[in-house]
């Protein structure tokens, strides 16, 4: 039994049906999943995604127990992540008014990564995160205000500047794909960095002498 969005009583038996609840024959109920990192799925690549494909993940991702998402753009050049953060934000009021899983905002995983620690990414479109590179995703209001999450690795030059900033606009940092050292990893925390992007996997590791990301 829940009420105002609190479990009040757990019950025996089945209650007569009513305009006030739902009654299932079978199946699971549960909270809607919230996954922050889907870079693609149904055959659609996020960053290319027309208006019909971010309908169509919106409108399947429930069947599936998902509520609500952060689509995340995998490493491409920089202006084609600006032009893909530019259709997501002419395609959400759409979104909305379709219904289905809410896209919550855009994780970007890269460029700003690791070459050495790249697993799937093109490492062709690596970069570091220069004042220049950042300027194109934070300049324009209606690019930056797409992003609610951005993966990087600390290691790379300019970084912890770039979580400054990042941070400062109200973006999520998340270290991933990276080489760092415990200690790198360290400053970037205290830079702003909250998160860790696929934990233990494309990161160094920990080790008895060098926590490494992992450890951190």
């Amino acid at each position: 039994v829940v009420e105002g969005g609190v479990i009040l009583d757990v019950i025996d038996g089945r209650p007569a049906p009513g305009a006030d609840h739902i009654m299932l024959d079978d199946g699971i109920l549960s909270p809607g999943l919230i996954d922050v990192q889907i870079n693609g799925c149904f055959g659609v690549d996020f960053v290319q995604a027309s208006d019909d494909e971010w309908e169509t993940v919106c409108r399947a991702l429930p069947g599936f127990g998902v509520t609500a998402f952060q689509p995340t753009f995998v490493t491409n050049p920089i202006d084609a992540m600006v032009a893909g953060l530019r259709r997501f934000a002419a395609v959400r009021p759409r979104l909305e008014a379709a219904g289905g899983a809410h896209a919550v905002g855009v994780h970007i995983e890269g460029p700003f990564i690791s070459p050495e620690r790249r697993g799937v990414h093109d490492v062709a479109y690596m970069v570091a995160p220069t004042p220049e590179n950042l300027d194109a995703l934070l300049d324009d209001a209606t690019v930056r205000e797409q992003i609610t999450m951005l993966t990087l690795a600390p290691e790379l030059p300019g970084a912890l500047e770039a979580i400054r900033r990042l941070s400062a606009a109200g973006i999520i940092v998340s270290v991933g794909h990276s080489d760092a050292l415990g200690a790198q990893v360290h400053d970037a925390v205290v830079a702003g960095a909250r998160m860790v992007t696929h934990i233990f996997n494309a990161q160094r590791g920990f080790g008895h002498r060098e926590p490494g990301v992992s450890g951190q």
